[in-house]
């Protein structure tokens, strides 16, 4: 179903799958921006669906992923969420197929001495154009982070690249998904700055999702230029 109107069946979710822990798989398309306007965006089901227990919840980087994504769910013995957008299944071609997956558990797809991204779903493809500018403009490639999973998030790949810069990438708003997930994770440690790039608190209007992107600045570009302001300007 869309990713929107899980948002309707939410005490159905809760009550009626959560609770007795049934071996439900709730499939989540149309996740993020969409064409069809602000009923339709898919950018607030993680800010309730985090909040449940014992519900894993996974967002695939590319189409392999999803695959292997299902065979995991299918596997557990109670509910599982994976949300993917609409009309992507193309891989970030410098990625070899994903081939296996452990709950919990996200995935370091590039080293780097820059700052550490870790983005959601298909933003991956965004997070490997940030570092491709990221570099050009210091020489550093960045630490690219497949999330994977929202919930359970991956708190000790997190406190142990506390000590670094780090950014989120999510077609979600900026409250209650990725970037909520990663400042409870560091909430109790010392840690380096941390940025978060998804969408505003605000409502986001009709229009092509390129073009929102651009109008709210969450293209490549936009976040590179605002990570190097940010994190390399004596004045930011």
């Amino acid at each position: 179903l869309y990713a929107t109107f899980a948002q309707r069946a939410l005490d159905c979710i809760y009550h009626d799958v959560v609770l007795p822990q049934l071996p439900v798989i709730f499939v989540l398309d149309r996740s993020g921006i969409v064409e069809d306007g602000p009923t339709h965006h898919g950018i607030y089901d993680l800010a309730f669906l985090r909040t449940l227990p014992k519900l894993p919840i996974l967002a695939p980087r590319d189409e392999s992923e999803l695959a292997l994504m299902l065979r995991f769910a299918y596997q557990q013995t109670g509910p599982v969420v994976i949300r993917y957008p609409k009309g992507h299944g193309a891989r970030e071609l410098r990625l070899q197929e994903a081939e296996d997956i452990s709950c919990g558990k996200a995935e370091v797809l590039q080293d780097g001495a820059g700052p550490v991204i870790w983005a959601l779903g298909s933003e991956v493809d965004t997070a490997f154009k940030v570092s491709d500018l990221h570099e050009h403009e210091t020489g550093q490639k960045c630490l690219i982070v497949n999330t994977r999973f929202v919930s359970p998030f991956d708190r000790h790949l997190a406190e142990s690249l506390a000590g670094r810069p780090m950014l989120t990438i999510e077609d979600h708003c900026r409250s209650g998904g990725l970037a909520s997930a990663l400042d409870e994770a560091l909430a109790g440690i010392p840690h380096d700055r941390i940025l978060h790039y998804g969408w505003p608190d605000q409502i986001i209007p009709h229009g092509e999702p390129e073009l929102l992107r651009k109008k709210f600045q969450l293209t490549a570009e936009d976040i590179a230029k605002d990570l190097l302001k940010k994190l390399y300007s004596a004045n930011a």
